[in-house]
């Protein structure tokens, strides 16, 4: 959990999901059906895609956004998607998403 200091010196602890919020004037939403991934030394880039038709009908890729974050908050952006599509799974997927059973594998 991130810390501050207090005037006397002494750290205090946050909550950041306790934070007030608000939404930025230049905030976008954006769909995404295809993702890519890339990465160096140095970063990790996620490319947010949407795959659709053209105006001659042929599928194409239309890049909507491009994301690049450190190795660091790429690792804790994991663990939350983890989390989060656990938490969807638990919830949901029972009554959304078939599962395999042992005759078909």
């Amino acid at each position: 959990m991130p810390t501050k200091r207090t005037r006397q010196g002494k750290p205090t602890s946050i909550n950041l999901t306790e934070l007030p919020q608000r939404r930025a004037a230049d905030y976008l939403s954006t769909y995404s059906n295809y993702v890519e991934i890339g990465s160096s030394p140095w970063d990790i880039r996620l490319l947010f895609f949407e795959i659709q038709e053209d105006e001659t009908g042929n599928l194409i890729r239309e890049k909507k956004t491009h994301v690049v974050m450190s190795p660091q908050h790429a690792l804790a952006f994991a663990q939350l998607l983890r989390d989060g599509v656990q938490r969807w799974m638990n919830e949901y997927a029972p009554n959304t998403v078939r599962k395999p059973n042992a005759k078909e594998t």
